[in-house]
């Protein structure tokens, strides 16, 4: 009997124990869940020798200070740092084309991307500029002003043309071909015909620029497919799949849909990015009807 209420203190010792180191853990771990950081062992293989510099922190005296409270920023060079509202009160720099800062700086690592809006590949000049319905010519045989100035300095250059050259569309911007300096009588310049010409033309004034530059890529992007269902761009058309690759999930050909640009580009040192039929079939990356314009498709 002695023996079985000895062993009976000893179990009840032991549980009283147990459940004391069970409390503590509880509290433990939730102390834990609040400050995960509080806690953390780095191995000695990736402990530094190094102190870091202390985190910047600002303890402005509020009795006496008369520095603005505007936060210091951390300079680790040791000189004086200044403050941000310092640096904002400086001068503006002059106007600085960065595209050139950064290509002729040979240090610099920086780059940069610009895009410029030309439909059809050709500027626009009003043929009478003091009448507000003039028409205005689009010169086939000129390459737009952004890429004339600036290709000796570019590295990679990526066009395209495509949706644009409709008779609607051409008709509705007032616009009127010219070549050699004087407007297109020829027949057989149509609107299908005339985005070839202008392709052809722009990849071959390229590649012939290519040749004292041969530092830049220029690649010829292929006609991104429309994707209207039950209509057109005007017509009451939308797009409103929201189903991944219901179109398929595979490029099965093995050459490009778009001929005219494939056409052109064949033999120069312009290189084809062809998109065609990969965008042909995420149909649902598009925005309808939901713009503030005319359906996106």
């Amino acid at each position: 009997m002695d023996m079985n209420e000895g062993a009976f203190r000893i179990t009840g010792k032991h549980l009283s124990l147990a459940l004391l180191t069970l409390v503590l853990m509880t509290l433990f771990l939730l102390d834990w869940e609040r400050n995960p950081l509080t806690y953390t062992y780095i191995p000695t293989q990736h402990r530094s020798d190094t102190l870091l510099p202390p985190p910047a922190c600002f303890h402005p005296d509020l009795n006496n200070s008369t520095e603005s409270l505007e936060p210091a920023e951390m300079n680790t060079d040791g000189e004086k740092s200044q403050t941000l509202q310092e640096e904002e009160r400086k001068e503006p720099e002059a106007d600085v084309d960065d595209s050139e800062t950064e290509l002729t700086d040979g240090n610099s690592k920086n780059s940069t991307a610009s895009m410029a809006t030309k439909e059809r590949l050709c500027d626009r000049e009003p043929i009478n500029a003091t009448d507000p319905d003039t028409l205005y010519t689009m010169h086939l045989d000129y390459q737009p002003a952004f890429i004339h100035e600036n290709i000796d300095r570019l590295n990679v250059l990526v066009l395209n043309t495509a949706h644009h050259w409709s008779k609607h569309m051409m008709n509705m911007d007032k616009e009127v071909m010219y070549v050699n300096g004087a407007p297109v009588r020829d027949r057989n310049l149509n609107n299908e015909n005339t985005r070839i010409f202008k392709v052809k033309n722009i990849v071959t004034w390229l590649d012939s620029k290519m040749v004292s530059n041969p530092n830049v890529q220029v690649f010829f992007r292929t006609t991104s497919p429309r994707h209207f269902f039950k209509g057109d761009w005007n017509s009451g058309g939308t797009c409103d799949n929201t189903v991944p690759m219901t179109r398929g999930s595979e490029v099965l050909q093995e050459e490009s849909i778009d001929k005219i640009v494939a056409a052109s580009v064949e033999g120069t040192r312009v290189k084809i990015l062809d998109i065609t039929a990969l965008s042909d079939l995420s149909d649902e990356a598009h925005i309808s009807h939901y713009g503030k314009k005319a359906n996106d498709c």
